[in-house]
């Protein structure tokens, strides 16, 4: 499941993608509970991840304007002091598709830089 720092880290103007992606995370630990042993749900909740819908882009296309976020205090909010790249993403989700994660269920990745630590 693919959820976002938004479910827990919640901000003005994002209430109804905060809820959903909330939601993402009941299922996740929902799943977990009822179809464990036979197979292992979790989720990957990242942040703010360097793609064209942050340009305001729908994902479909190379869009390339203004970021609609404040990049730069983003950077400044955040430890590791910089945006997520997609591959920072993929990673944690290969990881939890693996065998190196088979005694993870109803778990959630947070994959942001250290700016939320639940």
């Amino acid at each position: 499941m693919v959820s976002s720092g938004l479910a827990h880290h919640v901000r003005p103007g994002y209430g109804a993608y905060s809820a959903a992606k909330a939601a993402v995370i009941a299922m996740t630990k929902t799943l977990a509970l009822e179809w464990a042993p036979n197979v292992r749900v979790n989720a990957v909740a990242p942040g703010l991840v360097d793609t064209a819908f942050l340009r305001g882009g729908t994902g479909r296309s190379e869009e390339d304007g203004a970021s609609v976020v404040d990049l730069d205090a983003y950077r400044r909010a955040t430890p590791l002091a910089r945006i997520a790249e997609p591959v920072d993403v993929t990673g944690p989700i290969r990881f939890l598709l693996s065998q190196d994660s088979r005694f993870m269920t109803g778990q959630v990745l947070w994959v942001n830089g250290g700016g939320y630590m639940p």
